[in-house]
């Protein structure tokens, strides 16, 4: 995958390590999964344990070269690389994409991923 045209004030975005473009904003979603711990013959849980996370990520004006080969992957990571840190998005997978058809060719106006973790770091 080639990079696309990026302009300064635009996040970079890399897939599995390779930067394939940039979005001019993004957005998550964080929801964690709980368990009920139930007693015997009692209406109210005891208690809720965690069990799971996932993280539902909206990527708004993607430009990359080759959108269509970014709907082929599966199981991937993303890392969004903005001023001072990066969010990195691991196992993923590609809900939606919206595509327009402009002069120079398809671009995705959206995609929307999710992903089962999510880490931060000083650039």
């Amino acid at each position: 995958m080639s990079l696309g045209l990026v302009f300064p004030e635009d996040i970079s975005v890399w897939i599995n390590g390779e930067e394939i473009g940039a979005v001019k904003g993004w957005s998550s979603v964080s929801q964690r999964e709980l368990y009920e711990v139930q007693a015997m013959e009692e209406q109210e849980p005891k208690a809720l344990l965690p069990y799971g996370e996932h993280h539902r990520v909206t990527l708004d004006r993607l430009s990359s070269a080759a959108p269509g080969e970014l709907r082929a992957l599966s199981d991937f990571r993303i890392t969004l690389k903005e001023k001072g840190r990066n969010v990195l998005f691991s196992g993923c997978e590609w809900q939606e994409f919206e595509e327009e058809m402009g002069l120079s060719g398809p671009a995705v106006i959206r995609a929307v991923l999710t992903a089962r973790s999510r880490e931060e770091e000083d650039a």
